[in-house]
């Protein structure tokens, strides 16, 4: 689609550029220049038509219909479940990497693929109430499908919280973190992709590892983050850093904890869920 816009636009320009441009073509090279020029456009429009067809399917594979039944249900919930925690663990790596790096467009990026997300589970949470009320050999397993849609919302809401204090950041051209900074965030945002992995790889599998599950993990993480917050604290005292890196930094390691706690509740729903001896 990119090549066919690319070739759209420059032809148009040289069309309408001036007479000049012009002055060597005959009458039937003019009308083949402007047919190229029509099928160029009928392609950019076709491109669009596809990529709109195939965004409407995909959808599709997570909303509950009025005919589906509890084992459907189940599939779908587990389809959505897993793109949600890979799109979530990209998005937040993604734009801690392109702030770290000052790639505001990479940045903006993350935060567009942040609201598409957002927009599918508001669209799914229109259908939620009507897919529990299905399960009716167990209201507690109608009551833990909400409780998922509710924690992938809360965890979308504190990506929303993190990313748009860094956007606003580098977009107003201050100051980036400190080398020690970026190097900590490093090393965080590599244990939160492998967090998010395993998390998906587990409801995937529709197993929990006792080996190392998915809270074992989650703990070494919240150590991780409290061992940054003394180290941001020392940088304080010893004037390091400024009132705004300091207000920012910390609100990354605050968000992330809310996240990983919506993470946490997620994963507990959808053990019950999975579990429930009357589902």
């Amino acid at each position: 689609m990119a090549y066919y816009y690319f070739l759209f636009l420059n032809l148009s320009g040289f069309l309408f550029a001036g007479s000049d441009n012009m002055a060597w073509l005959t009458t039937g090279g003019k009308i083949g220049f402007v047919a190229l020029l029509g099928f160029s456009g009928l392609a950019i429009f076709n491109s669009k038509k596809k990529i709109s067809k195939k965004n409407r399917l995909t959808n599709l594979e997570y909303t509950v219909l009025e005919n589906d039944g509890v084992e459907k249900i189940m599939q779908k919930c587990k389809k959505q479940l897993n793109c949600c925690l890979n799109r979530s663990g990209t998005i937040y790596t993604s734009g801690i990497e392109c702030f770290t790096n000052e790639d505001l467009t990479g940045l903006k990026n993350a935060l567009r693929e942040k609201k598409e997300l957002a927009k599918q589970l508001k669209r799914s949470k229109e259908t939620i109430y009507s897919a529990a009320a299905r399960f009716e050999n167990s209201l507690h397993s109608g009551h833990y499908l909400i409780e998922l849609n509710d924690y992938q919302i809360r965890m979308i809401n504190s990506l929303s919280l993190l990313l748009n204090p860094l956007y606003e950041h580098l977009s107003n051209s201050h100051k980036p973190f400190i080398k020690t900074q970026q190097e900590e965030l490093d090393r965080l945002n590599r244990k939160i992709s492998v967090f998010f992995g395993y998390m998906a790889d587990c409801i995937d599998q529709s197993s929990e590892k006792t080996e190392e599950n998915p809270k074992n993990i989650q703990k070494d993480i919240e150590e991780m983050l409290n061992n940054m917050e003394v180290a941001q604290i020392k940088r304080i005292k010893i004037n390091q850093v400024n009132t705004r890196n300091s207000t920012l930094f910390l609100n990354i390691l605050s968000e992330t904890k809310n996240m990983l706690n919506h993470a946490a509740g997620l994963w507990h729903a959808h053990m019950k869920l999975t579990t429930n001896p009357k589902n």
